[in-house]
């Protein structure tokens, strides 16, 4: 389908069209790529005191490597998701994960606690890509409707999948590795490079496509400011975003308070030792599953057959019940 203006023309890829990669690989590249973004932040939970040992710093300056690559998770969406409607989904995704690789490479050969850390928040940073974007790619692939709503909730899946399995991932690690917390960081080299070779196959998923002509270049300068204030100003001025960002917020919040507090309980008062206390962790992703289940049943019970005859699709508003059934088991959770 074509669409013209009075600025430029735009192409848009249908989705029968063959050029749009609607397919297993399509949702599983992005998949990854926000299951990699949290579990380089959960990987070196277990290793803090090997940490504090090597540099010779206490706990609390151990524990900025996790605080300062979480940060940098935090900042990187603002900058990557504005590029990634402006230029594309691909040519955001290689450069940030090539980063990735250099980074936590870095990382995992520093000799100073200070380059240490610089190297632990810009691989926070450019591995937030895969939040950031890949909302987006899901989108751009899968149709509005059901297809859409499974496939992002596999993508929502994915980061807190991986927060849960990094401490057990990096655990067992320090085991054979005999403590050495460095592998925690060449486990995510491991894990980064097939990543970045599926995004060098991976087709542009953008479905816009500006002219090439010698306007274009600067009309994408133009647009590429409003592009980093928009999100700020959304957050601050819309209700409905800043209030799904605190929930969100909360819901990390808690998911890492309590990696540190059960691990300190198992290991304190139960005898347990690194591996066994982060096996304790799993418990969570019971918890993760229940909540697919539960987004799937509103899905389909919140439609009534008269619209699934006439092909409408679930209203977005209608998925906030979700929210609200979810919110309150939560703050259930905590009390108990």
């Amino acid at each position: 389908m074509k669409c013209f203006s009075n600025k430029f023309q735009v192409e848009k890829l249908s989705q029968a069209d063959p050029a749009n990669d609607e397919n297993a690989l399509g949702c599983t590249v992005p998949c990854l790529a926000a299951f990699l973004s949290t579990f380089g932040a959960s990987v070196l939970e277990p290793a803090v005191t090997d940490v504090m040992a090597d540099f010779c710093v206490g706990r609390t300056q151990a524990t900025l490597c996790i605080t300062i690559y979480t940060l940098g998770l935090a900042t990187g969406p603002l900058v990557f998701a504005p590029i990634s409607e402006t230029y594309g989904r691909r040519w955001v995704y290689m450069p940030a994960i090539s980063s990735v690789l250099a980074f936590s490479a870095g990382a995992a050969a520093a000799q100073d606690f200070a380059i240490f850390l610089i190297c632990r928040f810009c691989s926070g940073f450019f591995c937030s890509v895969g939040i950031a974007v890949g909302g987006g790619t899901v989108a751009d692939i899968w149709p509005r409707g059901k297809q859409r709503a499974t496939a992002s909730l596999l993508f929502v899946l994915a980061p807190f999948l991986a927060l849960t399995l990094g401490p057990t991932a990096g655990a067992y690690v320090l085991h054979i590795q005999h403590a050495n917390w460095r592998w925690t960081q060449w486990m995510m080299v491991f894990l980064s490079l097939p990543v970045w070779l599926m995004f060098v196959f991976m087709r542009e998923t953008l479905g816009e496509r500006p002219p090439h002509d010698a306007n274009d270049s600067w009309e994408r300068i133009r647009l590429s400011p409003r592009s980093f204030y928009l999100p700020f100003r959304l957050l601050f001025t819309d209700y409905i975003i800043l209030s799904l960002t605190v929930y969100t917020s909360f819901s990390y919040a808690a998911v890492f308070s309590y990696f540190s507090s059960l691990q300190y309980v198992l290991i304190s008062d139960y005898g347990f030792d690194t591996r066994q206390a982060s096996l304790g962790l799993l418990s969570l992703t019971i918890g993760y599953f229940c909540a697919i289940i539960l987004c799937l049943v509103l899905e389909k019970t919140m439609t009534s057959s008269k619209e699934k005859s006439l092909g409408k699709v679930l209203e977005p508003e209608k998925r906030l019940y979700a929210g609200v059934i979810g919110g309150l088991l939560l703050c259930l959770a905590e009390m108990w």
